[in-house]
């Protein structure tokens, strides 16, 4: 009984760190595209 309530405390937390992750993963990206275009446009500029 006790395994069985760890397995599913377990899947519920890795349901939640998988959102978790992906929140994160989308941020970085729209950051990323974000940096990159600030250093384009940055970089227009001083051509």
């Amino acid at each position: 009984m006790k395994l069985t309530m760890v397995s599913l405390n377990l899947k519920r937390k890795s349901n939640v760190w998988t959102m978790i992750h992906a929140m994160k993963s989308y941020a970085n990206v729209t950051g990323a595209a974000r940096f990159i275009t600030s250093v384009s446009r940055v970089v227009l500029r001083l051509q």
